[in-house]
């Protein structure tokens, strides 16, 4: 079993969409653009930027686009890239567009076993736009490509009074319900719940979908963390139009990825996470960034088994997915988160910094120096 390093959140520059959804928080502070930009790196380049030995090992990464992530025609190439570096990618999308199922279904079946799909159930706007069909069946041929799948419902007021139907409809075609996502308002600084209901009353309405992935967000919602958190070393935020790598979100230091003239630089967020809750948590803390925040794995968010006994991911995504990243990585000592938060304000440096710099790390990682 390939042994997880890093996850990497990719933004894919697309803004446009065919859905237009009320409580999508993707668009809510995005520009809006007619065309999707230009990508600035090609996706030859974006590979080799993604060599496996490049970020120290094999990595869980997922795409996703401000509108349809799987609208340009670069995604295939840029997935494939990707996979061939020996990563395993989920990409987020409604699961509307046939065309680039069948693309992907054509990819080499070691390339597709490390492929998955989180797939946006848009109740109301499968059935305005008549896609209702075409969504499943669409789950049809990734699920008989032998690449993973994740479906889950954005859940919000307006579609309160159709979870019977979805819970029926989902449980008929995928042999299970879909999972339950938490919306949020992104036009507050806060991220706050997107409805009119308290976070109590949402979760017992949502809760007869029996989602793992709702319970844990629940769980964590609204609670500002302040263990000490490993994103930027463990866990980052990409670009692909800026080729900023982010520690995270709102977080100011920033590396660029494309440089491969310099390697990754960890810089943890540790103990200065500027968000009010990490309103991502079931990946970032699912995937082990806060070592306190225990007892669910990223399998547990995602998959689902059937009720023919098949599960919605691979063997190989669901093992990957099961691993915590303090499995393959150093957990600091004291000197050494003293060390990396000593470092931030020295990305710029004089020779005397350098010596400084050289001096402090000496102490912290306890190494001779040379003379």
């Amino acid at each position: 079993m390939d042994q997880m390093k890093r996850f990497i959140d990719i933004l894919v520059p697309i803004y446009t969409c065919n859905f237009k959804c009320d409580y999508c928080y993707i668009s809510h502070n995005a520009p809006q653009h007619s065309d999707g930009k230009p990508f600035k790196y090609s996706p030859e380049t974006i590979g080799r930027a993604f060599s496996a030995d490049r970020l120290g090992g094999v990595c869980l990464v997922n795409m996703c686009g401000v509108g349809e992530t799987l609208i340009p025609n670069e995604i295939i190439e840029i997935t494939r890239q990707i996979l061939m570096q020996r990563h395993y990618v989920w990409i987020v999308t409604n699961g509307t567009l046939t065309k680039r199922f069948n693309q992907f279904a054509n990819f080499p079946a070691e390339l597709r076993k490390r492929l998955g799909f989180k797939m946006s159930f848009h109740y109301l706007e499968l059935i305005e736009h008549g896609l209702l069909d075409c969504f499943f069946d669409n789950v049809k041929i990734v699920k008989n490509a032998h690449m993973s799948f994740s479906v889950e419902v954005t859940a919000n007021d307006e579609a309160e009074s159709h979870i019977s139907e979805i819970l029926e409809l989902t449980k008929s075609k995928l042999g299970h319900y879909c999972h339950i996502s938490l919306p949020r308002d992104e036009k507050d600084p806060d991220y706050t719940l997107m409805s009119k209901h308290s976070l109590e009353k949402f979760h017992r309405i949502w809760g007869v979908f029996d989602s793992p992935m709702l319970d844990f967000k629940v769980s964590t919602w609204m609670q500002k963390r302040k263990e000490y958190c490993y994103a930027g070393a463990w866990t980052y935020l990409l670009s692909l139009e800026t080729g900023v790598l982010s520690t995270c979100y709102g977080q100011i230091y920033g590396q660029d990825f494309f440089d491969l003239s310099k390697p990754i630089r960890d810089i943890p967020v540790g103990h200065h996470c500027k968000q009010s809750h990490c309103f991502n948590g079931h990946a970032f803390l699912a995937l082990g960034d806060v070592l306190e925040v225990k007892g669910i794995t990223y399998t547990d968010i995602r998959n689902r088994v059937a009720s023919d006994e098949s599960n919605w991911l691979t063997p190989e995504m669901k093992a990957f997915c099961s691993q915590r990243l303090q499995e393959g990585n150093k957990i600091f000592s004291n000197r050494e988160k003293m060390w990396l938060e000593l470092r931030k304000p020295f990305f710029i440096r004089s020779d005397f910094k350098n010596k400084v710099i050289k001096r402090i790390k000496n102490i912290c990682f306890k190494r001779k120096t040379r003379k």
